[in-house]
């Protein structure tokens, strides 16, 4: 983390800056064909890591075969809980190698997982990050979540005004990037008092920076999710076949504001009803939100048919943006 941290600092050599693809995922990663669609074309702009929780970081051997773009992308990963501190911890460590690969010229840091899928073209996604003033992190108020999952002392370690939650899905240029892989302040407090039972991920991210750096993020996330809706509790609605139309992809690409996402749970807490869902970009008002999407099912008809929908729609939207 420290060598991470002091390579954040150096300013990188001329050249054509990289959008870094930061894959925390189980195993898998089902919608490869859409994902290998998407970055066809555009090899020397995009860096890929994958985290992979089910890989024996032991092991020098790949998940993913010879003809994988995921191939000997992994970098040494170890189990993930989703209800605990190990999430956080794979997020620091994706962002560290990408940041110590000094093969290439990693400006921008995207997190996805295995259910998402990007909703526009490469050059969108490219243009949109590199332009940004801004590194895209929901941060808003909600003290009720991260009480839950803290383990009670004495001694309040971090004041109930300074923490923030938000999607674990996150865009972030390089210096913000290095400041996260930097922090020996905040995550120690997380790492000793974070009990399992609550999603470190949606609270850590947003609470460093909205410490930091409160006017450097955009607090949104460039994920578009539909918590309007939910399978569950804890999930959020899940796309297959079914609900794979071109209206779907149209919907999300024309969305300016984010009242489908975490945020709308946000308001039925306290004083999150405050802040502003619009989406703003670069000071522009009601700009698109979303880049990518999740959460969309990986079984194997499911994927067929999201991979037709981008291939044979004749609606311009997906890729062809």
């Amino acid at each position: 983390m420290c060598a991470a941290h002091q390579a954040a600092l150096r300013p990188l050599a001329p050249g054509k800056p990289r959008v870094a693809f930061l894959f925390m995922v189980r195993g898998p990663i089902p919608h490869e064909s859409v994902w290998r669609q998407f970055f066809q074309g555009h090899e020397e702009l995009y860096s890929i890591y994958v985290h992979a929780a089910a890989s024996n970081s032991n092991s020098h051997e790949s998940l993913y075969p010879n003809n994988s773009i995921f191939h000997q992308r992994q970098i040494p990963s170890k189990p993930l809980s989703r209800f605990g501190i190990s999430m956080t911890e794979a997020q620091r460590r994706l962002l560290a190698y990408a940041l110590l690969d000094n093969t290439v010229l990693n400006s921008w840091f995207s997190l996805v997982c295995e259910s998402s899928v990007p909703v526009r073209s490469f050059g969108y996604v490219y243009n949109y990050l590199m332009n940004s003033e801004l590194s895209f992190v929901e941060a808003f108020f909600a003290w009720e979540w991260w009480r839950q999952g803290w383990v009670t002392t004495d001694t309040p370690q971090l004041q109930d005004h300074v923490m923030r939650k938000g999607e674990a899905w996150f865009s972030v240029h390089r210096r913000h990037a290095g400041l996260i892989v930097g922090d020996f302040f905040i995550f120690p407090k997380f790492k000793e008092h974070w009990r399992e039972g609550g999603i470190s991920a949606e609270i850590y991210l947003p609470t460093l920076l909205n410490i930091i750096d409160p006017l450097g993020i955009a607090n949104r996330s460039t994920t578009y999710v539909n918590w309007t809706n939910p399978s569950t509790d804890s999930h959020p609605e899940t796309y297959t076949r079914a609900n794979i139309t071109d209206e779907l992809f149209v919907d999300i690409q024309n969305q300016r504001r984010n009242t489908q996402g975490m945020y709308v749970m946000g308001t039925r807490h306290q004083d999150c009803h405050t802040q502003d869902s619009g989406c703003i970009y670069n000071g522009v008002a009601n700009f698109s939100c979303w880049l990518f999407a999740r959460k969309f099912s990986g079984e194997p008809q499911d994927v067929q048919a999201l991979l037709h929908h981008f291939t044979n729609t004749v609606v311009p939207l997906g890729f062809r943006v």
